[in-house]
């Protein structure tokens, strides 16, 4: 490039920066956009997933009159948790052309206002494509997510179609929903900013890139060249600041000096609102993950609960199936729980509950160890240490008696332990194994005189 030809560099110079300004911001600009809204997606729905699971397990697991407000507590707390538009439970007609209204937790949910009843609503008709989501979603078993079949008033949504059974016998649908639309809106915008500065710079130029050249323009466009590729370096937007503070007049070098630092300045704002997003769909992520986490914990005794048992005892199962299974199961039943609770009160019981509980723990370890029942407690030991699950089993039936003292229920947990091995080419199922070990740990109830009498 000729410094000393003002015409020929103007027009040089005019040329290059509308080329730049044309290509780089728009490319930036789509693949910003196709990346955000591309990342949101995927982690909006597998949060929205995760829900639907722990929701259905949450529906499933409660088979009294009051499922419905049980499973609307719950719905609630993760819609507010995750700032979710709305969770909706329906009924679906056998021919999945018409559906009602179970329960709702939405954005304006109000906790004084109860769940639909069935004799207060009506089956409404439904279009052909949420009938056959929903005949997917019960025939497959499946969870399906699909942007808003029914293009309600909460904008556009990402909704997760799950089944559910409810609590009156039949089968329902759980949706759950995720806003989208805020996400792509801001990408959207960005992409939009760039176009605007991109036309400006271009027209600015277009008007401009043919004027005179001052006997300052080597020096200015130096000093402009070295801003961008300080900013290109470290990305700090207080450059933008100097560009405007080094320039002054009305010529197509200041016009591009102040376009350039809006640029910056634009950029920098779009880079920042892509930081925001990252850290909310991580927060979400780490929200979904402790929700998890939690679902699978008992409250009082910290030990993994029914749901992480039955979780353990399907992959079990499926091992069995494939040949490669090698436990054992281990039964421990709390002895006299009811006297306690009748003479000493329910909080000492707890207290018993979670003294055994501790035991277990510290024996066994916290994450082979589960609370199935009021007062019954399983020990699933896998691979080579399962060779050794009777021993180990003998060894804390001992270690909880030689803590016992005589004629003081709540000084110590009293416990009968059973414990059976996986028998390959005997056992189909892990409830065969369960069993022997539950028949051995009653005979040693028995032995003890602790047979329940409630």
């Amino acid at each position: 490039m000729n410094y000393k030809n003002p015409h020929k560099l103007s027009f040089s110079f005019g040329i290059l920066f509308a080329l730049f300004m044309a290509v780089v911001p728009a490319v930036a600009g789509i693949i910003a956009y196709a990346e955000s809204t591309s990342e949101y997606s995927e982690n909006i729905s597998e949060t929205v997933t995760r829900i639907s699971t722990l929701l259905k397990a949450q529906t499933e697991s409660v088979s009294d009159e009051n499922y419905k407000e049980n499973w609307l507590v719950k719905a609630e707390q993760f819609r507010a948790a995750f700032s979710l538009p709305f969770i909706s439970l329906v009924a679906v007609s056998d021919d999945n052309s018409q559906l009602l209204h179970i329960a709702d937790a939405v954005i304006d949910y109000d906790p004084s206002e109860k769940y639909m009843e069935k004799e207060a609503a009506y089956y409404t008709d439904v279009s052909q494509e949420v009938s056959d989501v929903f005949a997917k979603v019960r025939e497959t078993g499946e969870a399906v997510s699909r942007e808003d079949i029914f293009g309600g008033k909460y904008g556009k949504v990402l909704v997760c179609y799950t089944s559910a059974k409810l609590g009156d016998g039949g089968t329902g649908i759980m949706c759950v929903a995720a806003d989208t639309g805020n996400a792509e809106n801001k990408a959207l915008l960005g992409t939009i900013l760039y176009s605007l500065i991109l036309e400006a710079a271009v027209t600015a130029l277009s008007v401009l890139g043919m004027r005179y050249v001052t006997v300052h323009c080597t020096s200015r466009l130096r000093f402009l060249s070295q801003s961008i590729e300080e900013y290109t370096r470290i990305k700090d937007p207080v450059i933008a600041d100097n560009i405007r503070q080094n320039t002054r007049g009305s010529d197509e070098i200041s016009v591009l000096s102040l376009h350039t630092a809006s640029m910056i300045t634009e950029l920098q704002g779009h880079i920042d609102r892509i930081m925001k997003i990252s850290g909310e769909l991580l927060t979400a992520n780490e929200r979904a993950e402790k929700f998890s986490e939690l679902a699978r914990k008992d409250a009082l005794t910290g030990l993994e609960n029914k749901l992480s048992y039955y979780e353990k005892v399907k992959h079990l199962d499926e091992m069995i199936q494939s040949g490669t299974a090698q436990f054992a199961v281990i039964v421990i039943d709390l002895n006299y729980l009811k006297r306690i609770n009748d003479e000493y009160g329910h909080n000492e019981g707890d207290a018993v509950l979670k003294k055994l509980a501790d035991n277990i723990s510290d024996f066994f370890g916290s994450k082979v160890s589960y609370r199935i029942g009021g007062d019954e407690f399983a020990v699933i030991i896998e691979g080579e240490r399962s060779h050794k699950a009777l021993a180990l089993a003998a060894n804390f039936r001992n270690k909880l008696a030689d803590d016992i003292i005589p004629g003081q229920l709540t000084s110590a947990p009293s416990a009968a332990v059973g414990c059976s091995n996986f028998r390959a080419g005997q056992d189909t199922s892990v409830r065969d194994v369960f069993e022997r070990a539950d028949n051995e740990m009653y005979g040693n109830k028995i032995q003890m005189k602790a047979v329940r009498k409630d």
